[in-house]
């Protein structure tokens, strides 16, 4: 299978809504709000993979936690009103609540340093090295500024994270799935 061709570059606030529609399913188009907000306010940092033709195909980003744990009203507010009428919510809630418990522990002692990490890639164009690249960029900005990061997965990614240093520490089970908890010091925590 020979190899696409695509670039990688740095996501813009006004990026955010195209890659929500063309990189993810309608169930977590919301997260285009999440995306959106996070660039505009700065909050780490935020790459996208087009096609030769422009098309977002893929994205990923790291956050720092700037406010060290406590909601964000504005962003609070902006996902309600976009959250999918055939989302479960209840279920959504069950699996938030683990899921924020595991991470809290497994990131208790460094402060805001950590970094959350998501990548996605659109299904049509994964295999081709695109999750991959922006991994290997993501990680090396990470570890310039030593960041430790933080990524629930799915267990397909599993393999993915593993090569750039993410150890799994955890795992949710959800009714959906599993989601896997990883866990990344930087090079600098690592020496």
């Amino acid at each position: 299978m020979s190899q696409m061709p695509f670039t990688i570059s740095e996501a813009a606030v006004s990026d955010a809504q195209d890659i929500a529609r063309h990189v993810l399913d309608e169930i977590i188009r919301w997260f285009g709000v999440l995306l959106e907000y996070n660039i505009k306010n700065e909050v780490g940092g935020h790459l996208k993979a087009c096609s030769p033709d422009g098309t977002p195909i893929g994205f990923c980003g790291w956050t720092v936690d700037v406010n060290n744990g406590q909601a964000d009203e504005e962003l609070e507010l902006k996902e309600e009103s976009c959250i999918p009428e055939t989302a479960d919510m209840d279920a959504w809630m069950s699996v938030d609540a683990k899921i924020e418990s595991q991470r809290k522990q497994i990131l208790e002692g460094h402060g805001n340093t950590y970094c959350d990490v998501y990548v996605v890639v659109n299904p049509i164009y994964q295999g081709n090295e695109i999750g991959s690249s922006m991994m290997q960029k993501m990680c090396q900005q990470m570890d310039r500024h030593g960041q430790c990061a933080y990524v629930q997965a799915g267990p397909e990614g599993d393999c993915t994270y593993t090569e750039f240093g993410f150890k799994t520490v955890g795992h949710v089970e959800t009714p959906y799935g599993n989601v896997v908890t990883m866990f990344r010091l930087s090079k600098l925590q690592q020496s």
